[in-house]
């Protein structure tokens, strides 16, 4: 005889109170985000990839500091570690993580990191602070100082000091470090910025060592404001660069070749009000009043015509 299974009754007020699972827990996110970033470092180029995580605004940030540690972590060169580090940091700080921050720094000293690229991570931490609000202006120069200090005669130690001292204002780091690179480099254009300063803090030593070199990069810029020009074949850039070099040569007070360089070119721009009032002008300032009457007639025949 066969007889019915009884089924067995569902209490649907026992599934109402039953716990159902339904977001993933932190931890298990977390682990996705560390095997998601050891995958990274070992597919991807280190440095574009870096470079990318760096600079992009719409990659995850919890992506890009797993990404980061884990190169950190897979990285033995110790000057190749402690820049990584330093983009931890920056990380860790835009974040508002600062005690964390500062944590890993403290963690890179006990580690025997070196001076420089210690005091490079407090540099990039306090300058961040800086920018919170939760630093003073004096304690990002005195970083950039003892920076400066620790580059001793590497170029490249020395060319970004030079630049952050220009973005952070320290004239006396950019003072100082914008020389040492014109002594080891000879590039005229450190030249041409320590002089400057040379000149705002009257540093009688310094300024006749480089005034030569103020004359040398004037005519440096002249010549290749007239190679543009000669180039150039807008006619509204022309325009600019004509009037440019008229000024350089007022400036320079060489008034012979201002005069020659008019008689070349100044019938290209007749007929444009504004450009033959600076002609006439920039003549009659160089003492070429007879020039100047020349083109005036010259000016006037034309809308007689």
């Amino acid at each position: 005889m066969l007889y019915a299974r009884k089924s067995k009754k569902i209490d649907v007020r026992s599934l109402e109170k039953e716990p159902q699972r339904v977001f993933i827990s932190p931890f298990e996110i977390l682990a996705v985000l560390v095997v998601v970033a050891f995958l990274l470092v070992l597919m991807f180029p280190k440095k574009d990839l870096e470079q990318y995580l760096k600079t992009a605004p719409e990659v995850n940030v919890d992506l890009t500091l797993a990404y980061l540690e884990a190169l950190a972590r897979t990285t033995p060169n110790v000057k190749e570690r402690a820049y990584i580090e330093g983009l931890i940091v920056e990380k860790l700080v835009s974040l508002g993580k600062y005690e964390i921050a500062v944590k890993r720094i403290e963690a890179l000293e006990k580690a025997g990191i070196g001076d420089w690229d210690l005091i490079l991570l407090r540099y990039k931490l306090t300058k961040q602070l800086y920018f919170a609000g939760r630093a003073t202006k004096d304690q990002v120069d005195n970083f950039l100082e003892k920076l400066l200090s620790l580059a001793d005669d590497d170029v490249q130690k020395l060319k970004l000091v030079f630049s952050e001292s220009i973005a952070m204002d320290v004239p006396k780091v950019a003072y100082k470090s914008s020389y040492k690179l014109y002594k080891l480099t000879k590039d005229i254009q450190y030249a041409k910025v320590a002089l400057d300063y040379a000149l705002y803090y009257r540093d009688k030593k310094v300024i006749e060592e480089l005034s030569p070199f103020k004359v040398q990069l004037e005519k440096q810029a002249l010549k290749d404001l007239l190679a543009s020009f000669q180039a150039e074949k807008d006619k509204t850039k022309r325009k600019d660069l004509f009037v440019q070099i008229i000024r350089v040569y007022l400036a320079n007070q060489d008034y012979e070749n201002l005069e020659k360089f008019i008689d070349a070119h100044w019938a290209e721009f007749k007929g444009q009000k504004d450009v033959e009032m600076i002609v006439i002008r920039s003549l009659l300032m160089a003492g070429k009043p007879q020039k100047a009457g020349q083109i005036v007639k010259s000016i006037f025949q034309g809308e007689d015509r």
